[in-house]
């Protein structure tokens, strides 16, 4: 389990504070799902920036050398806090990942994908999979992979990919019309309670897309939604995750996470808590076993 987070768009005049300190806030509130690692890749009007440590948010903030600057100028930003489950905790398997013009960030376990393009012991499934979209593209490899959601930056046609199966969720929000950006977090709750921490009444129910599994949505850097393109993931891919998501799984995955960290830091997203993550894998079920169609209970 990984946090995502970020915002695509020019902040409107006199914005850029709260865009700044949300930022701040998404980074914090973000560690709920992942305090193994921290980086972020931020693009301004000529400026580009990338860092990543193996440290949980707090502390990266702290040490960071470019993090408050990239959150004051930057028209688009990706964040992501880690919470390792293939690679070792260190700078270089950290996200983002940026390879040829590619950069890419990562929620989820793909233990099938390191074969497929050869990786080496100790790196991510994550660096796995930028290799293997590099070589096959997005849907090529969406359709390969279970359990993920996924934000790409091309940064060579100005666009940026969210695409997710039913193993992990995204939220997007169009706060365009009051801040001039588009903002994503891996769960509403992240969103709602960034808000909160900056004293900001705002509702996120409003304007927001609950990302629709196997749908890539791609924007461009100023915001604007260019298209939606869903798929169907490979048979194989679905055999996969029909064995993967039976209920006892979810038992089992939720407990490890519970006895991982302390109580004072188990929080309302976590697998056992987050209610929009345990009724997309209540709703796999069905729609794996033939029950239920994708577009029941899902919007976006």
């Amino acid at each position: 389990m990984c946090g995502i987070y970020g915002f695509i768009g020019k902040p409107k005049r006199g914005k850029n504070p709260i865009v700044s300190e949300l930022l701040v806030a998404l980074a914090w509130e973000t560690m709920r799902r992942g305090k193994d690692s921290t980086g972020f890749y931020a693009e301004g009007k000529k400026t580009e920036w990338l860092e990543k440590m193996a440290l949980p948010a707090d502390k990266f903030i702290d040490r960071s050398e470019y993090f408050m600057e990239a959150c004051k100028n930057a028209h688009f930003y990706m964040g992501h806090n880690r919470w390792a489950s293939i690679g070792g905790i260190n700078a270089n398997n950290s996200h983002p990942f940026d390879k040829k013009d590619m950069v890419l960030v990562h929620n989820g376990t793909d233990i099938t994908i390191k074969k497929k393009v050869k990786a080496k012991k100790n790196s991510t499934d994550s660096e796995a999979i930028l290799t293997h979209i590099l070589k096959k593209g997005i849907i090529d490899t969406a359709k390969r992979i279970m359990n993920y959601s996924l934000v790409i930056y091309d940064k060579r046609a100005k666009n940026i990919h969210f695409i997710r199966d039913i193993g992990k969720p995204m939220v997007i929000y169009d706060f365009r019309k009051t801040l001039g950006v588009q903002f994503f977090a891996s769960t509403r709750a992240i969103m709602t309670d960034a808000f909160k921490l900056i004293g900001v009444d705002i509702d996120t129910r409003d304007g927001s897309i609950r990302t629709k599994p196997f749908r890539e949505y791609r924007f461009s850097t100023k915001g604007k939604l260019l298209f939606r393109n869903d798929f169907e993931p490979l048979k194989s891919t679905l055999d996969r995750m029909e064995k993967f998501l039976n209920k006892e799984s979810i038992r089992k995955k939720a407990k490890k996470i519970i006895t991982r960290y302390s109580p004072a830091t188990i929080c309302k997203d976590h697998y056992a808590k987050d209610s929009e993550y345990w009724n997309d894998y209540s709703r796999a079920t069905g729609v794996l076993r033939g029950k239920k169609s994708y577009s029941n209970g899902w919007s976006g």
